[in-house]
């Protein structure tokens, strides 16, 4: 049994019920907007209930000041753990109980590491995280490119050109994304109701690299999603890249590029006034291109490990 300071032993780890959530997803907010105010959604934090698959809240005198919320498929070569605590109660004995939890849980579900999730200024996260033998493994990249960047020449590949996708191609969108994704760190294929879900308000901003003389051969894709009704990271309207990919056969030929700056113009057209969009720190060849082109990162999330004893 740990020896915990009277801070840490003055909160109760408990289990969430229906009732505790709406608080939950408020601690989650505060934390997250302490440390990554940049990131935040245009339409919120996420919900960290829906996203979990096991959850423990502390709490001091019937409130929940942080919580440990974790999410493990069984056979998945890691659990994945997020960690909240509010700023006016980021004693360091709350942290390392919270790091402690984090890793319990992850051992119970039998997970064979543990994934710690943290932005760069959550060191209140990260410290205890460190001392308990994390390291970090991979970092996640927020990056913007202003309007003040300036236009960018269209890019033109031999045997390829650049369209919208049709509303008949979802099923060959669907294919060409998992197909070049795939063998990716971290990969989860895409299902067809997130493609869906990703196509039902932003169908015109999805854009394919087709082979010329065959027309339904769809090798590279960007999707260029604009919401004047919300907000990006530096309060100019919501404007964001995803999905930039390439058939792996055909990397190398400046496809990413012209991909790239067919759904930046279409962006500008729409009216943003900035662009961001989101990059594996790992994948150097995306970030070069990204900030080739004035792209800048302005938020960092770095992605612990800790490898489990099943036996502990």
């Amino acid at each position: 049994m740990i020896d915990l300071p009277i801070a840490a032993a003055s909160a109760r780890i408990a289990a969430p019920n229906q009732a505790h959530l709406p608080e939950l997803q408020s601690v989650w907010s505060a934390s997250q907007d302490h440390d990554q105010l940049a990131g935040r959604p245009h339409d919120g934090w996420w919900s960290v209930a829906n996203w979990a698959t096991a959850i423990r809240l502390l709490t001091r005198n019937d409130a929940i000041i942080g919580f440990v919320a974790l999410e493990y498929t069984p056979g998945a070569e890691a659990a994945e753990a997020r960690l909240g605590l509010l700023p006016r109660d980021r004693k360091p004995a709350f942290a390392r109980r919270l790091v402690d939890v984090a890793i319990d849980l992850a051992r119970v579900v039998g997970a064979p590491r543990l994934r710690l999730y943290a932005p760069a200024a959550a060191t209140w996260a990260t410290t205890p995280a460190h001392s308990l033998g994390f390291r970090v493994i991979r970092t996640q990249h927020l990056m913007v490119r202003t309007v003040d960047a300036g236009p960018e020449a269209p890019v033109l590949v031999s045997g390829m050109h650049i369209r919208a996708l049709r509303a008949d191609e979802d099923t060959a969108l669907l294919a060409a994304l998992n197909r070049a994704w795939s063998g990716t760190w971290n990969f989860r294929p895409i299902t067809a109701a997130a493609l869906a879900n990703d196509l039902r308000w932003h169908r015109a901003g999805m854009l394919g690299a087709i082979v010329e003389g065959a027309d339904t051969h769809i090798v590279g894709t960007v999707h260029a999603l604009f919401d004047p009704g919300h907000q990006n990271p530096d309060g100019g309207p919501y404007a964001w890249i995803s999905n930039l990919t390439i058939d792996s056969a055909l990397r190398g030929r400046g496809l990413g590029r012209a991909l790239l700056l067919a759904g930046v113009a279409h962006l500008h057209q729409q009216g943003a006034t900035s662009i961001a969009l989101g990059v594996d720190g790992g994948n150097t060849a995306a970030l070069q291109l990204y900030r080739s082109v004035g792209f800048t990162s302005i938020s960092i999330v770095n992605i612990w490990e800790l490898p489990l004893d099943r036996r502990a």
